[in-house]
């Protein structure tokens, strides 16, 4: 599994660091994208010593997680239909916090805006509790 060619993380990052540097900019998107590759790596390597099941994705505060995690589920919806199989629902899965909740609203919104093309087409459904 590789990461989609169009993924690129500087149309978001420009969004999120109006004020940033291009030089940051770029390092930072450098940085996510070989990020999305290592955990798609471990993930579907053909050498059964390196694949693994479960992958954790841990940094600091405001490093990019949340985006990485979007590049890898989308790179795993694309590569399914590249190789003609249905894609399948992603779910995400949050605390139960009104405000990290929002968040990752409002970060996927930029990173099917932003980051992606042809994300805005994507079906999204939000809902607060499993009953919804």
């Amino acid at each position: 599994m590789q990461r989609p060619e169009n993924l690129d993380y500087r149309g978001s990052l420009i969004r999120l660091m109006e004020h940033g540097e291009s030089a940051e900019i770029e390092a930072i998107a450098s940085r996510q994208e070989r990020t999305v590759d290592a955990l798609l790596h471990r993930m579907y390597s053909a050498n059964d010593e390196e694949r693994r099941e479960l992958v954790l994705l841990a940094d600091e505060v405001g490093l990019g997680k949340t985006f990485v995690a979007l590049g890898v589920a989308w790179s795993v919806l694309l590569g399914r239909i590249r190789d003609g199989l249905p894609p399948k629902p992603v779910l995400i899965v949050t605390p139960r916090s009104h405000a990290l909740f929002g968040k990752w609203k409002r970060d996927l919104e930029t990173f099917l805006n932003e980051a992606v093309s042809n994300g805005s087409q994507i079906d999204r459904r939000y809902v607060e509790t499993p009953h919804d």
